[in-house]
């Protein structure tokens, strides 16, 4: 889930030297207008010149975001969060970087620190809970689930809500099992964040972000009513927005759901995908074994199953008993 894309674009506030503003001024307009090579160019002389100016580091850490260098973002939110340890948005920045990732741990490190520093913004709490689950830490994710429910009890109004609120309303329905109420959230969520005509460009692209994860979770919920088919789809536009290179999870996710409607080649495609993704994953390993094992493929079943074991999927090893040592 991503809760947060606050890619603002901060005024130097440093009187250091108006060069090194001036080169700031004339990168933000560079990127802005899509040239995001020449902003991080200019960024790069704002640097030599203040070279402790946290917004500097944080503005070039977006244009680097944006051209999908996730792990130079992550070095330029470092440093802006080295230079002002209390800098909100370069760990909400950061936190994007790492979603592109998939590093839960350190998005788990950066919650513990926003929650500490806006302990009242039930985000962090969201976001930590889902990347804890992604960790297999149920039982922590369940537990900041609960304290953020708690912190939204004064909830405002829906007619106030925003695509990112919707998005979560039904993340919580999902987690207690109310699958249709949570469908409901996410059309929402859809609904608000695809009306990008009249936004600003920053606007538009926690919009994108949005309403990829909204069409990711509604996969989610409709394969857990069985609809499979709707499922596919929603996996489908979510892998071809494109944001996200690393998803793993929705090539999972919809392989699982081919798997269920006898599709058993278009699963194994999928999985093949998310292990490119993901090798350590070991559930991964097992599903595409037994796909293979539908389509008689016992050689190449074994195979998945005992890579599964070996990465610590202990029911692998039954299947093995069961299927590979005769």
């Amino acid at each position: 889930m991503i809760l947060f894309c606050f890619l603002l674009f901060l005024t130097a506030q440093h009187s250091f030297g108006q060069n090194a503003k001036t080169y700031f001024e004339i990168g933000k307009k560079k990127v802005l207008s899509g040239n995001q090579r020449g902003g991080i160019v200019d960024f790069g002389k704002a640097i030599k010149l203040d070279s402790t100016n946290f917004s500097y580091y944080n503005v070039r850490g977006v244009a680097k975001f944006e051209l999908k260098d996730y792990a130079g973002a992550i070095k330029d939110y470092t440093k802006a969060i080295k230079y002002n340890p209390v800098f909100i948005l370069g760990y909400q920045n950061r936190i994007l970087a790492r979603i592109q990732l998939n590093d839960n741990a350190g998005i788990v490190s950066d919650c513990d620190k926003l929650i500490k520093l806006d302990p009242a913004n039930a985000d962090y709490l969201y976001q930590r809970a889902t990347a804890k689950r992604n960790l297999s830490d149920l039982a922590g994710a369940n537990d900041d689930y609960k304290k953020a429910k708690a912190i939204e009890s004064k909830a405002t109004n829906s007619e106030d809500l925003s695509p990112a609120d919707f998005n979560k309303k039904g993340i919580q329905k999902y987690m207690i099992g109310d699958y249709q109420g949570a469908i409901q959230d996410y059309n929402k969520a859809i609904e608000l964040s695809s009306d990008t005509l009249d936004v600003n460009i920053i606007k538009k692209v926690e919009l994108r972000f949005v309403c990829e994860d909204a069409f990711s979770n509604r996969g989610n919920a409709k394969a857990m009513l069985k609809d499979y088919q709707g499922a596919i789809l929603d996996y489908n536009t979510t892998i071809k927005l494109g944001n996200n290179e690393k998803d793993d999870h929705n090539y999972f996710n919809r392989g699982m759901a081919k798997g269920n409607l006898g599709d058993f080649r278009g699963a194994i495609s999928d999985f093949d995908k998310a292990i490119a993704l993901a090798p350590e994953f070991p559930e991964t390993y097992y599903v595409r074994g037994n796909a293979k094992a539908q389509l008689g493929d016992k050689n190449g079943a074994c195979l998945d199953w005992s890579k599964a074991g070996e990465l610590g999927y202990t029911k692998a090893y039954d299947m093995i008993k069961e299927n590979c040592n005769k």
